[in-house]
């Protein structure tokens, strides 16, 4: 039998304050969502595979980055700089990747009403931005991650308005991640307290 992928519910938010108008936020068409909600679906079971993937893809085109994340004082080789894919790093690495999965499919199931995701996407770029990613770091794991959707749904299920599709949902989500805030605001979020974001 074939497994059903269960979709990712979208987190829901609406006890909180707003803190940008809908206006601020870049509406995608229902028919975009569509296509970026079906290839996700497709997947949608399988995102620890596909997040490891994109990973490591990711630190084999840039060693660099390995730097960046939680894992890096696992095993590295001394003379490349990569990381050592052992089981322990291994598991790190899909731990990482498939909370990272876990966002996106919290972002797709919101791409229609994505002013409930400012909260969570704010947090998430204000928790980033102190490790040291900077913003063309999303733009290669973003990269990478279409990638290996590409390639996990299969050329019958990707077309170039897919492709598009996932371009500007990229583009709304990583536009609330890279700038978390333009000024000093305080947000309420659910379980973290009162954060403040500059």
């Amino acid at each position: 039998p074939v497994p059903v992928p269960v979709p990712v519910p979208a987190p829901t938010f609406r006890h909180l304050p707003r803190t940008r108008s809908r206006e601020d936020l870049v509406k995608i068409s229902n028919e975009k969502v569509s296509r970026v909600e079906r290839s996700w679906y497709i997947i949608s079971n399988r995102i620890g595979e596909v997040g490891l993937k994109v990973f490591l893809r990711m630190f084999q085109e840039y060693p660099e980055l390995v730097q960046l994340f939680p894992f890096a004082d696992d095993d590295i080789d001394s003379k490349t700089g990569t990381l050592i894919l052992n089981n322990r790093t291994k598991a790190h690495v899909r731990a990482h990747a498939t909370a990272v999965m876990r966002v996106v499919g919290t972002s797709v199931a919101g791409l229609t009403s994505l002013e409930d995701l400012v909260p969570r996407l704010r947090q998430v770029g204000a928790t980033h931005k102190t490790v040291g990613v900077q913003s063309m770091h999303y733009d290669i794991l973003f990269r990478h991650l279409m990638r290996a959707i590409r390639d996990e749904v299969g050329r019958d299920n990707w077309d170039q308005e897919t492709e598009d599709a996932w371009d500007q949902a990229f583009t709304s989500i990583s536009d609330l991640i890279k700038k978390p805030s333009t000024r000093l605001e305080t947000e309420p979020l659910r379980g973290w307290g009162t954060v403040i974001l500059v």
